[in-house]
């Protein structure tokens, strides 16, 4: 992991760190638990996707400010 990658890595869960007080709903914590029971590995792919549609947001949205 380079330290872009941490950074990157860091700042997301900063940024999740800010929504742990925010409403949830039951079911769909209910439904995310049971999908990491069957799958408890991921957690490590889903990060991976987050980062990539951030960075493809970000890609976006400077050429639509362009």
């Amino acid at each position: 992991m380079t330290p872009q990658e941490r950074q990157l890595v860091d700042e997301l869960f900063d940024r999740l760190a800010k929504l742990e007080t925010m409403p949830r709903d039951k079911d769909a914590e209910r439904t995310i638990a049971d999908g990491l029971a069957r799958a408890p590995q991921a957690v490590y792919p889903l990060v991976q996707t987050v980062l990539v549609q951030d960075e493809a947001l970000k890609r976006a949205d400077a050429r639509i400010r362009d």
